[in-house]
């Protein structure tokens, strides 16, 4: 009786029977056994593999089995209908009233874990899932030994919202199982006994993406989350220079790993260099601004910890248990109070903003925003350290910032300085919207130490657009920071000595392949130094440099004085009548002289 005592007491250790207890009165010889982190729309089944008379007082439970049980375990029945003999871990004495009384071989005390493999392998199979394999209720021997007396099932429940649920069940020793995996139980002398679904999924990313965009919700209404034409939420997004960007990120979050509970959760944050946490305060006690909740429920800071490592990364720690620590075999283990979030699975939702910087990557690969979470466990053995490992399946979306071109040249394919331009584009109401570049003080476009213009917002206002000029080294104009789309470049002021281009110029901003900062870009002409498409016989090319991953545009000026001289003798007369006039007062001067000298 003494080993039978110690094999139950690890099994329940096994199985962390909790002692949270559903109140129930029950019927007489009957517990129930409580799930108490069920997994929600699961359906949990009891079979029971032993019966079971606690006692009055005490803690002692008497197991006793049928005599096709003993059969079955000791491996006297069938061959096909038997379990192998050499791994019974059970011991079988025939009583007096026919029955036998159950306890444990030797070899299997206080191997728990040993017993547990062989009721979980007596009563599922492996199938493959994908490139996995999964253990599953093995019906085909369920339904058989139900036939033959050897289990009995007792109680099919759902769980529900709450995330437990109750099996009223007979005294005995039970296999309980779900689709999730199988959880080993015997009852207790108290009626009324917890365990936990160790075989539960644990915590994961949600089936729509742990991060996600966010767009503001209409008048009081919250936000959303900006979904793609499959229904599912979007991985990246364009957007420019000093854009304010919401999001979110989310993990479901279970109160157990395995048999063990949780104790925190550890969700982190990091945005690319290129973006920036909306906060407040300076230097070392800058602080993102986040609104965290657990469910629906939105936790003030003194619930949660919030760490910030500079102003790309964040950590928020959430205390998922209330527990205090005991010592078993000279050992320092944790033991649970309680949860400060009731229900077996809870959303764990962390909102933020951030904006984009001028350190944006340019286009390809974009400006990458990660998140990951953690948890520490309360184990059986030496508590776990404050620093978990952060679960290598990250969350990351990216965010595309563009930058535009323009290659000044004349005919000749020479580069121009001194062209003046401004840029514009079609906003959603179809209203123009002209590009503003930062400035300096005195209100004058100022160029980054790359060369280029860095986005500073728009204008409806064409005489307030930026203007920008070309550079004397290549001709070309940068503007670093622009989102996604269609833009004319307009020339409101040309090289002195050359005509001013007619019409705008579109240029498309789109994703650029190429990773590189910096990016060469062909312009075609033809034999008459006019830009085209493509490359052309008797052609040119010339390939510009730009010192930002762009998309460009090439625009060609013409020398000035290009009236047509065909169809007229244009300034020729003025030419040939001034010749004739100055020979002729240089005849009329030499005749003069020598009328004179003759006189």
């Amino acid at each position: 009786m003494k080993r039978m005592k110690k094999f139950l007491a690890f099994v329940l250790a096994m199985i962390m029977c909790l002692g949270m207890a559903v109140t129930a009165f029950a019927e007489e010889g009957k517990g129930t056994i409580t799930i108490s982190n069920a997994t929600k729309e699961e359906s949990y089944i009891a079979y029971k593999i032993f019966d079971a008379d606690p006692a009055t007082t005490g803690t002692a439970i008497a197991y006793t089995a049928t005599e096709a049980q003993m059969k079955y375990w000791t491996g006297e029945a069938t061959e096909e209908g038997s379990l192998n003999a050499l791994v019974n871990p059970f011991t079988f004495t025939l009583n007096h009233v026919g029955t036998y009384n159950v306890g444990i071989k030797e070899e299997y005390v206080n191997k728990d874990k040993d017993v547990t493999d062989i009721l979980n392998n007596t009563f599922y199979k492996e199938i493959a899932d994908g490139t996995e394999t999964k253990k599953v209720l093995d019906t085909e021997i369920i339904g058989s030994l139900i036939e033959q007396g050897v289990i009995t099932q007792e109680a099919v429940a759902e769980a529900g919202e709450t995330g437990a649920v109750g099996l009223e069940v007979p005294y005995g020793y039970y296999l309980i199982t779900s689709t999730l995996g199988a959880v080993v139980t015997v009852n207790s002398t108290q009626p009324n006994v917890s365990v936990i679904d160790k075989n539960q999924k644990g915590p994961q990313w949600p089936e729509d993406g742990g991060k996600v965009f966010l767009q503001a919700g209409e008048a009081g209404k919250p936000d959303t989350v900006i979904l793609g034409n499959d229904g599912k939420p979007v991985t990246s997004n364009s957007a420019k220079i000093g854009d304010t960007l919401k999001f979110r990120v989310s993990v479901d979050a279970t109160n157990y790993v395995g048999e063990d509970f949780v104790k925190e959760y550890f969700i982190k944050d990091t945005i690319g260099t290129g973006m920036e946490y909306i906060g407040t305060g300076e230097g070392d006690a800058f602080k993102a601004t986040v609104t965290v909740k657990v469910g629906n429920t939105i936790l003030q800071p003194t619930n949660y910890t919030l760490t910030m490592n500079g102003k790309n990364e964040f950590v928020v720690k959430i205390d998922w248990a209330m527990y205090g620590t005991s010592v078993v075999d000279g050992k320092t283990v944790d033991t649970l109070s309680a949860f400060n979030y009731p229900g077996a699975t809870n959303t764990i939702v962390i909102e933020y903003q951030a904006k984009v910087t001028e350190n944006a990557n340019m286009a390809a690969p974009g400006n990458k925003n990660t998140a990951a979470f953690a948890y520490n466990t309360g184990a059986t053995g030496t508590s776990t350290p404050e620093n978990p490992t952060f679960n290598t399946t990250t969350s990351e979306t990216t965010t595309y910032t563009y930058a535009l071109g323009i290659q000044k040249v004349d005919g000749n394919r020479n580069a121009l300085a001194g062209a003046e331009f401004i840029v514009s584009y079609k906003d959603d109401q179809n209203k123009t919207q002209y590009i503003l570049v930062k400035t300096d003080n005195n209100g004058q476009p100022v160029k980054a130490q790359d060369g280029s213009y860095i986005y500073a917002g728009v204008t409806e206002v064409k005489d307030s657009a930026s203007k920008l000029t070309t550079d004397t080294s290549k001709g070309q104009i940068v503007i670093k920071g622009v989102g996604e789309g269609t833009y004319d470049v307009t020339e409101t002021k040309a090289p002195a000595g050359y005509n001013l281009a007619t019409g705008a110029v579109s240029v498309k901003a789109e994703l650029n392949t190429v990773s590189s900062y910096t990016t060469s870009v062909t312009t075609y002409f033809d034999k008459d130094g006019n830009v085209v498409d493509t490359e052309v016989t008797d052609g040119k090319t010339e390939i510009y440099t730009f010192p930002v991953n762009i998309t460009s545009a090439t625009v060609v000026n013409k020398a000035g004085s290009l009236l047509p001289s065909t169809g007229g003798i244009g300034t020729t007369i003025f030419y040939v009548v001034g010749g004739l006039l100055a020979a002729g007062a240089g005849v009329l001067l030499i005749t003069k002289k020598r009328m004179r000298k003759e006189q």
